[in-house]
């Protein structure tokens, strides 16, 4: 195999990756709008309870975030962002502060 055509399968490798994570991204969104420690109907221990998980759970998506964009950039793909992620990252800050 040369090193183009590797250069191609790590490529769509990545490619999928990152449409895996997207999924993965409006998921956890999605749980945390309607399931997460803002809600205001959530007793303050189980909000706190919520905030850890979700910051582990948030702490390991920034992560893997991070693995894709270096392997984007590293076979000159544009970027990808995630805003679902941004946005759980965004109300989370709130919520810790």
């Amino acid at each position: 195999m040369s090193l183009e055509q590797t250069k191609k399968v790590f490529s769509e490798t990545t490619r999928k990756q990152v449409s895996d994570f997207q999924v993965l991204t409006v998921s956890l969104a999605e749980r945390f709008r309607t399931s997460g420690p803002g809600l205001a109907t959530i007793e303050l221990p189980v909000g706190l309870e919520l905030l850890h998980a979700y910051a582990a759970e948030l702490e390991g998506a920034l992560k893997q975030r991070e693995q894709l964009a270096l392997a984007e950039k590293l076979f000159d793909m544009e970027i990808t962002g995630y805003p679902s992620l941004a946005m759980v990252e965004a109300e989370m800050k709130k919520l810790q502060q």
